[in-house]
């Protein structure tokens, strides 16, 4: 189930939505806050999964996106980076797609509806931007992570964007995700865990410092490096964890919970 709010509505319905509780989340003096960005299309979705409701943000582009005459053809959800500027995400491609227009990758600029995501932490100063959404503590949203009012994970929200996006444009036939350094690993890893789905079409993995591996191989390493250890076999303190997620599905112990994970053979 989905509805969408404008931030005047979510404001009306705080009484009644998703209560959000100051997390206990550990010290991030290294993680920037949130930038203050007011734009007037910053939306809150509310949806339901097994139960449970929740909200979470998105800016999202076009300016007429809500127009009863528009029916775009492609869905396109966006991933930013960590210091979770979802503003500029949305903003950089609502240059592109002009350009995509003349290089005829698309016929016509309304031929797009983008949802560029933010994953807030109960620290950003702009989280009052978007009140009553989900919030994760660090970077637990890149590696599928359960945020911290529900049992919702960051991936269960990026699922959750695209059924919103099927639900309201039943003209959409084809479905992207795309996402720029911390975006890129979280994209890979969402392409990891759900290796069954059917939905997006596309995946834009952009400038990701981390992947994960798909099974327990990995290379020699040199003789300067202080992990001088090849698996099967790691042993060395400083790759104890060279096989736990988020760098590899083949750990059995998953923080998050990602039952779909699975090592493949090598």
């Amino acid at each position: 189930m989905f509805s969408l709010l404008s931030l005047p509505s979510t404001l009306a319905v705080l009484a009644t939505a998703l209560t959000v509780m100051a997390a206990d989340c550990p010290p991030t003096a290294n993680v920037a806050g949130m930038p203050i960005v007011q734009n007037s299309h910053r939306i809150t979705i509310n949806s339901t999964l097994n139960g449970v409701s929740f909200s979470f943000a998105t800016y999202v582009a076009p300016n007429y996106y809500d127009n009863d005459d528009f029916k775009p053809k492609q869905g396109h959800v966006w991933i930013h980076g960590q210091p979770r500027t979802g503003n500029e995400m949305v903003s950089t491609y609502k240059n592109s797609i002009p350009k995509a227009v003349t290089a005829g990758h698309i016929a016509s600029e309304g031929d797009v509806v983008i949802l560029s995501l933010v994953f807030a932490q109960p620290q950003d100063e702009a989280k009052s931007l978007f009140p009553g959404v989900l919030t994760w503590c660090e970077n637990g949203w890149m590696e599928g992570a359960d945020a911290n009012e529900a049992a919702v994970s960051s991936f269960n929200v990026i699922r959750s964007a695209f059924s919103y996006l099927q639900a309201k444009y039943p003209s959409i036939d084809t479905l992207v995700i795309g996402g720029h350094s911390a975006g890129g690993q979280t994209v890979q890893r969402y392409a990891v865990a759900q290796p069954t789905d059917s939905s997006p079409h596309r995946y834009i993995i952009a400038n990701p410092s981390s992947v994960a591996y798909f099974t327990a191989e990995r290379p020699n390493c040199n003789t300067t490096s202080t992990c001088a250890c090849i698996s099967p076999g790691y042993e060395d303190t400083c790759c104890s964890k060279f096989n736990d997620w988020k760098v590899s599905p083949c750990s059995t112990d998953h923080e998050q919970n990602l039952t779909n994970l699975s090592c493949r053979p090598a």
